[in-house]
């Protein structure tokens, strides 16, 4: 059964991996992957392995992804909302919405 498929019949919702958010950031922001790796001075490659989750994130390319993107550092890093108000959410609820 593929992903789709498993999650069609229980109801569940993936998980937003780190990458994933880097994706949601970047293409958020408007930005291709060589445009954000000329931004950040990395390569295009870094960006995809970033993205694929096939290595993990340094601090500082983190720091200068959430610059370039204008997306909340702490979402980027955690998943997690830095302001939650009354009720605790995940950026990804509140960017899938949009």
């Amino acid at each position: 059964m593929s992903t789709t498929a498993q999650h069609e019949t229980t109801g569940t919702i993936p998980a937003w991996t780190p990458g994933d958010r880097l994706r949601k950031a970047r293409e958020s922001a408007g930005l291709s992957q060589q445009q954000l790796a000329d931004r950040i001075g990395i390569s295009r490659g870094s960006v995809t392995n970033y993205e694929s989750d096939k290595h993990p994130v340094r601090r500082i390319v983190l720091n200068a992804w959430a610059a370039a993107t204008g997306m909340n550092l702490e979402w980027l890093r955690d998943g997690i909302d830095p302001d939650p108000g009354d009720a605790p959410r995940q950026y990804s609820d509140i960017l899938a919405a949009a």
